[in-house]
């Protein structure tokens, strides 16, 4: 598993664990905002 494909694992397990639905962004500087933003919760 490549660093890209390890973000979106953890995103989505995240949004999961939140009960939240979100777009994953495209672009690596989104992925790792949205990651940082969700475990703020």
């Amino acid at each position: 598993m490549d660093r890209i494909e390890n973000i979106d694992f953890c995103i989505r397990y995240l949004l999961e664990q939140n009960h939240t639905q979100a777009d994953l962004p495209a672009d690596l500087a989104g992925k790792q905002q949205l990651q940082k933003t969700l475990r703020r919760f």
